[in-house]
């Protein structure tokens, strides 16, 4: 996100999160990080771009590890200070608001959904939900696209 366009689309397209799938994007990210520190070895200017998501992520980290009975990890705090860090940029810095979707689909969708196939309520590869009519009027077995799902994400993040 911070230096390489074609990289980050890149990350958008890997399927299997698995060693083979990583290790090439682990190093690519590696490399980055590298000549960024190259071109700014005391943090003067442009390897603050590293810090992409931490000013948020870090103070989310520090609450949960507080608060929470199981903190977030520092990953995922992270993520979550890149997706506001991204609203921020799109608010205040010219990101559009299709980059910003994109960047909050990548880092929320994918995982969340993974995780939500995995669940015992689903059947014939549809992911169930128990949904409301209104307050006090439920159905079940109702289904709903990737894209439905992201956009239940994108809501919760707008929050």
């Amino acid at each position: 996100l911070i230096a390489d366009e074609d990289y980050f689309e890149k990350i958008t397209r890997v399927k299997n999160i698995d060693a083979e799938s990583l290790t090439p994007l682990i190093n690519g990210s590696i490399k980055i990080k590298s000549q960024v520190v190259k071109k700014d070895p005391l943090e003067d200017g442009i390897r603050k771009v590293l810090n992409f998501g931490h000013t948020v992520g870090h103070a989310i980290e520090s609450y949960s590890l507080i608060n929470d009975k199981n903190p977030l990890k520092h990953g995922e705090a992270i993520a979550i200070g890149m997706i506001c860090e991204a609203f921020l940029s799109k608010e205040h810095n010219g990101l559009s608001g299709r980059e910003l979707r994109l960047i909050s689909e990548v880092i929320l969708s994918p995982e969340l959904i993974k995780f939500m196939r995995q669940d015992k309520k689903n059947s014939n590869q549809n992911i169930n939900f128990s949904l409301l009519k209104r307050i006090g009027k439920a159905s079940f077995d109702y289904t709903c696209t990737d894209a439905q799902i992201a956009l239940a994400l994108n809501y919760y993040d707008g929050l």
